[in-house]
């Protein structure tokens, strides 16, 4: 599947608990932060099941040995309790999202380069679609995990209900949490809420005066959300 050429990430400005700071330290310092699939506001983040028929059989068969098919499901279960996610849109025009996500229209959304993204921290990892579906997916099962455990891992992480569709979220499983360092020429954009403070604003526009990302402050007209440029990208001579 052909991925987008850019990737948006919503991301809250706020003076409550810190986001503030947390947010402007992430721009400063030029990464990500994957936190693990349960620390997610989707309670059916990662969730699957395990056994099947074929799974029932192997238990009669290996009942002599005193094994049981769920030992050998517990590798899986412990590997997806280590993995971290950093969840993406292909659009920074989806209103809702800036409900949501970009603290009611005062907060911001970053423009990545998708080629660019991948040299830094996030070069060993997979980006991936994330499918929206009405059911769970099938239950894993010995059998299945023998035809390869990846492609398992992604079908069951890169699944959400349908009722999150409207995000058109893309996703970079990786191997644990933590910080995701980029390349500053990743950051192609910041657009900014109509409803951001002038202060944050000020904030944002003072890290990234060196850097070569355009700020945008958003303003609605004609019944439709635009972005105006509020500060110039910095020619690569003249960045840090």
């Amino acid at each position: 599947m052909k991925q987008p050429a850019k990737l948006y990430r919503y991301r809250p400005l706020s003076d409550e608990n810190n986001l503030l700071e947390r947010e402007l330290e992430t721009l400063q310092q030029s990464y990500l932060y994957a936190p693990s699939f349960s620390q997610m506001n989707d309670p059916m983040e990662a969730f699957y099941t395990t056994g099947g028929p074929e799974d029932q059989i192997l238990d009669v068969l290996f009942s002599r040995a005193g094994i049981s098919t769920n030992v050998l499901h517990q590798p899986f279960k412990e590997m997806v309790s280590r993995f971290g996610l950093v969840s993406f849109s292909d659009s920074h025009l989806d209103l809702p999202m800036w409900a949501y996500y970009g603290t009611n229209f005062g907060g911001m959304c970053l423009e990545f380069d998708t080629e660019k993204l991948t040299i830094g921290d996030l070069q060993s990892e997979r980006l991936v679609k994330v499918n929206y579906a009405e059911s769970a997916a099938s239950p894993i099962t010995v059998a299945g995990m023998l035809g390869g455990v990846e492609p398992l891992l992604i079908s069951q992480l890169a699944r959400k209900r349908i009722e999150w569709a409207h995000e058109r979220e893309w996703r970079y499983i990786t191997g644990c949490v933590g910080r995701k360092h980029y390349l500053d020429d990743s950051l192609t954009r910041v657009y900014l809420g109509p409803r951001v403070a002038d202060k944050h604003a000020d904030a944002v526009c003072q890290i990234l005066k060196n850097r070569p990302v355009e700020v945008m402050k958003g303003e609605i007209l004609d019944f439709a959300l635009h972005f105006h440029t509020l500060q110039q990208a910095a020619p690569f001579d003249a960045c840090e």
